[in-house]
């Protein structure tokens, strides 16, 4: 039996993954406003984008063999990836966007500086912050979109 190389694993997990959003995507409720594609549009135009990204490589044909398999240590990133993505939609539902993005972004800062590189916890605080507040901007202010308040705020 032929083992999955990593860019087949990670793509049939994009695949899924941009199956579920896209389904998400079109449970979004409709504008009124006539000739305004309403909420759905952006959601919709990027998971159809990583469905057909991960159909392209679970499909391609490799001229010489590629690594086969994750180590022990990239399947841990794996797993504490995805349940970072569990728990940030969890946070997003239960604390908002405001609380919940920049908390995931300091944990994934963590979880992606290398070992041997020591980035100072207020840098990594600090880009949390801004990086936070610029897509705040850009969504609330300069798309006119609502992002999710969390149920303990409304």
């Amino acid at each position: 039996m032929k083992s999955l190389n990593k860019d087949k694993v990670i793509a049939f997990c994009c695949l899924i993954l941009g199956i579920v959003y896209v389904a998400g995507a079109l449970m979004l409720p409709e504008t009124n406003l006539a000739k305004d594609p309403g909420p759905k549009i952006f959601p919709i135009i990027g998971g159809s984008v990583t469905i057909l990204s991960s159909l392209a490589i679970l499909l391609k044909k490799y001229v010489e063999q590629p690594k086969t398999a994750y180590t022990k240590e990239q399947w841990k990133k794996v797993g504490i990836m995805f349940g970072m993505f569990v728990l940030y939609a969890g946070l997003l539902w239960l604390v908002g966007y405001v609380i919940a993005t920049p908390v995931l972004l300091v944990i994934t800062s963590f979880l992606f500086t290398e070992e041997d590189k020591k980035v100072a916890l207020w840098k990594k605080l600090l880009f949390a912050a801004i990086l936070t507040g610029a897509l705040y901007w850009i969504f609330a202010k300069v798309l006119v979109m609502l992002l999710p308040m969390g149920i303990l705020f409304k």
